[in-house]
């Protein structure tokens, strides 16, 4: 059972699949319309309106914001899911640490080995300095 501004929803799971029933009835409750939709929407997103903004467009399920957020409703779960600015950044270093540069898997693998060498390379380099390696030669000449 949650309450929420539209009124309370009994959420159930049977054989692996959520689905949101009326309390009193049991009966599959429906989607709701834009007017309801909007409502349930700026409920949750007014705990954190310098974020999220005030709701720009709705088209279906999604809705988009003045600021950028994009919000989708599973109505089944009563679950938001959001992507803004900030998630967009967070994906795409996500993508860099795991050498998904281009996107094409053959080059960001040579990429990969590539770097993987360069620090092979700077790892040598700075311990010759560090442990005077390199002062031997140095005096020698």
């Amino acid at each position: 059972m949650v309450k929420t501004i539209l009124g309370e929803h009994l959420l159930v799971k049977q054989k692996g699949n959520w689905q949101q029933l009326d309390p009193d009835t049991l009966a599959p409750v429906a989607f709701p319309d834009e007017e309801d939709l909007k409502k349930l929407v700026t409920d949750a997103i007014s705990l954190n309106t310098e974020r999220y903004g005030n709701i720009k467009a709705v088209n279906g399920k999604h809705l988009s914001t003045d600021t950028g957020a994009n919000i989708e409703l599973n109505w089944e779960t009563l679950s938001f899911t959001q992507e803004g600015k900030d998630t967009r950044i967070i994906n795409r270093i996500y993508s860099i640490h795991y050498l998904e540069w281009t996107g094409i898997a053959a080059i960001d693998k040579f990429l990969g080995v590539f770097g993987l060498i360069l620090m092979i390379v700077i790892t040598y380099t700075g311990f010759r300095l560090a442990t005077g390696l390199d002062k031997k030669n140095l005096e020698a000449e």
